[in-house]
């Protein structure tokens, strides 16, 4: 492969990447949350900054640290246990607390519906087949058919040249990004009846199976390049951020210039707006994000760093509990502080990570098997 691309070099040693890796997850994280903030409506510049590149940055770094177990059955049973278990508790757990708000439907109507969407695994919250009112853990399936199916394609790629994989993969990206494009957003049409929005997506997301697959072999493949690796610590990574950062405000001024939709990004509500250019935006927010990380490793004061590596570390629990906490407290907030829209933002950005991420260290302590199942170790993939 050297004589292809030079620069290649053998998996780099995890203790040298890990803890930068951790921050970038951190970083992710609170973006997530922000992202889901009732001021990133649609439309709005946050939005259009945000979500440009934190999903396929989440893929990225999943690839990154994928390590295959043997046989292939056992190792898509360790995936299911860490993200479906996870996935199946907090659908019982928000089943029940719809039972607690006695609403009269709840039994006829509101039950099967969210069966449903639990069984279906997808996005497109509010849709009759969703999950109802939980975005996030459309991420939860979605991770894991990524990750099995990589896991299925990695036995084949063992002996192939990079260069065939990088062709094979940007053919995924194409093809999935055409679906989308094409029939993402359509009605399925039952009895003449617009039933279920593609917006719903395929069961279990397979629809975004060739974008997820994309993002998630880059994470894995780039862990090998030496000259990325180069490129990431050029001048102790400062460079390269301001590199990168820069590109990201041009990226993002034309995008406005163009208007905020062509280039969209929003994998749950089946957007991926432009095929060459919506993936490069991602790009660039991908390496600014880890350029900044190996930065906040390298020069930031302890009481940054560790709490960024320990929201990396609880990144699940954040993910699948934020959302509904977020909510509460801005509506909260919106209520009794009206004319204080950025108290009212602020708080609940900060009640959407704190909350969880406090409940996780509690929980650890009476709970300990809650911890294990929403746990996020370092190199768990």
């Amino acid at each position: 492969m050297e004589k292809y691309f030079p620069g290649m070099t053998n998996l780099p040693s995890k203790s040298e990447r890990v803890q930068r890796m951790d921050i970038a997850r951190g970083l992710g994280i609170l973006l997530v949350v922000a992202g889901h903030n009732p001021a990133s409506t649609s439309g709005s510049t946050a939005k259009l900054l945000i979500f440009s590149f934190h999903i396929p940055l989440f893929f990225f770094l999943s690839g990154y640290f994928h390590r295959q177990s043997e046989p292939i059955a056992t190792d898509i049973m360790q995936r299911a246990k860490r993200l479906l278990i996870p996935y199946g508790l907090t659908g019982l757990l928000f089943i029940f607390y719809k039972a607690l708000q006695n609403s009269p439907d709840f039994y006829e109507r509101d039950l099967w519906q969210l069966l449903g969407g639990v069984l279906w695994g997808a996005g497109g919250s509010g849709t009759p087949v969703s999950f109802l009112y939980w975005p996030p853990v459309w991420f939860l399936t979605s991770l894991f058919i990524t990750q099995s199916c990589f896991s299925l394609l990695q036995l084949k790629m063992v002996k192939t040249v990079m260069l065939t994989r990088i062709v094979i993969f940007t053919v995924f990206l194409f093809l999935g990004i055409y679906y989308l494009q094409h029939w993402g957003r359509n009605y399925v049409y039952i009895d003449n009846s617009p039933i279920v929005p593609n917006e719903t997506g395929l069961p279990w997301n397979f629809d975004l199976l060739p974008i997820t697959l994309f993002y998630y072999w880059l994470g894995w493949e780039i862990r090998k390049w030496k000259s990325f690796e180069q490129f990431l610590t050029q001048g102790s990574g400062t460079i390269t951020l301001l590199i990168s950062g820069s590109l990201f405000g041009i990226f993002h001024l034309l995008h406005i210039r163009v208007g905020h939709s062509e280039w969209l990004l929003d994998l749950n509500r089946r957007d991926y707006g432009h095929v060459v250019l919506t993936t490069l935006g991602a790009g660039i927010g991908i390496v600014m994000i880890l350029a900044l990380s190996g930065v906040i490793e390298r020069y930031s004061a302890r009481f940054l760093r560790k709490p960024l590596i320990t929201l990396g570390m609880q990144s699940l629990m954040i993910l699948v509990f934020h959302y509904f906490f977020q909510q509460e407290v801005h509506r909260l907030l919106a209520q009794d502080l009206p004319e204080q829209g950025w108290v009212v933002i602020a708080g609940s950005w900060g009640a959407g990570v704190a909350i969880p991420a406090m409940l996780y260290l509690l929980l650890l302590k009476k709970i300990p098997w809650i911890c294990t199942v929403y746990g996020n170790p370092k190199t768990r993939s």
